[in-house]
């Protein structure tokens, strides 16, 4: 392996975390910005709500970030270009005993601000960040470890981590309430109760980019009409028997009838002289056909599906 490939390895390798690290602490910053959610934009003013425990949160994913020796300038100058965009939203609380703060993020907006009050979808893998209270005095905070009781269909670990608390990672396969606990050996330094529900269904938002388009807007319309050569992409919410939204990141495959009427696109991050960043996900597709299309939208883990129909036209579609 070239030294160029070697360079393209390592950073695969760190990708996935500091993407995560991004997330995070550019959702925390969506807590102070007033956002809507829905149509992405800022009105720019300063919410007047401020919870330490998300500042504490940022500061801390800040620093985890600096394991790869990024600049912490550009990273949070990277932090305020995903909150301006808009980037989902995040939940937390302090733990029960006040030394931890725990918090998840999601890809879309979630109403509850309380990571105990919400949901979360069982069957899937949830990742929570784990940080230190304000002033918490925590002896070896990278040799704190989480479980999850009752243990019964739970799977779990912490992540690796060289100078700071790694974040619990874990699924959950039976509903109920289970208690996400913090130790460091055999102290117990946090808990928190967290509450796990099936899910009955799925609720899917459309995005879709007509060819000449700079930007995917959302379409709500049924069936979507839209241009030939229009790309489509999606987000699936999980929702429990009465309709309502469960936290939780779930993945979409697609089935599309007809099948040649539509391809896949690769998402492109980055070019460079030594490769290229890409990747398959998030799920993007172009209708290659004019004509009446149905996609059929699976989440990947439970098996639950949704159904849309769209109406691929030959011209685009006049604006009004």
């Amino acid at each position: 392996m070239d030294r160029a490939a070697i360079s393209t390895f390592s950073s695969r390798r760190n990708t996935v975390e500091q993407r995560h690290r991004y997330r995070v602490a550019s959702a925390v910053l969506l807590k102070y910005l007033a956002i809507d959610h829905d149509n992405g934009a800022s009105t720019g003013r300063i919410a007047a709500r401020f919870d330490p425990a998300h500042i504490t949160v940022l500061r801390e994913n800040v620093m985890k970030s600096n394991r790869w020796n990024l600049n912490m300038t550009v990273m949070l100058a990277l932090v305020m270009t995903a909150a301006a965009a808009g980037c989902g939203d995040v939940v937390s609380n302090q733990g029960n005993l006040g030394k931890l703060v725990y918090s998840l993020h999601t890809d879309y907006a979630v109403v509850e601000g309380s990571l105990e009050d919400v949901n979360l979808i069982t069957g899937v893998t949830h990742r929570i960040n784990v940080t230190p209270s304000k002033d918490a005095e925590i002896s070896d905070p990278s040799k704190i470890t989480h479980i999850l009781a009752p243990s019964d269909g739970v799977t779990i670990t912490t992540d690796e981590t060289t100078e700071s608390i790694g974040d619990a990672i874990f699924t959950v396969a039976t509903a109920g309430e289970y208690t996400l606990q913090s130790w460091l050996g055999s102290t117990l330094i946090d808990y928190i109760v967290l509450n796990f529900v099936d899910a009955e269904g799925i609720d899917v938002v459309t995005f879709v980019r007509e060819p000449e388009a700079d930007q995917f807007v959302r379409n709500n319309e049924t069936p979507v009409q839209v241009p030939l050569y229009s790309q489509a992409t999606f987000i699936g919410k999980p929702v429990d028997a009465d309709g309502n939204t469960l936290v939780g990141d779930i993945s979409l495959d697609y089935a599309a009838v007809p099948a040649d009427a539509v391809v896949d696109v690769f998402n492109l991050d980055a070019v460079y002289e030594n490769g290229v960043w890409g990747s398959a996900t998030p799920l993007n597709i172009m209708f290659v056909k004019p004509g009446n299309v149905t996609v059929v939208l699976t989440e990947q883990l439970t098996g639950l599906q949704q159904t849309l129909s769209f109406a691929i036209t030959d011209t685009a579609v006049p604006q009004e």
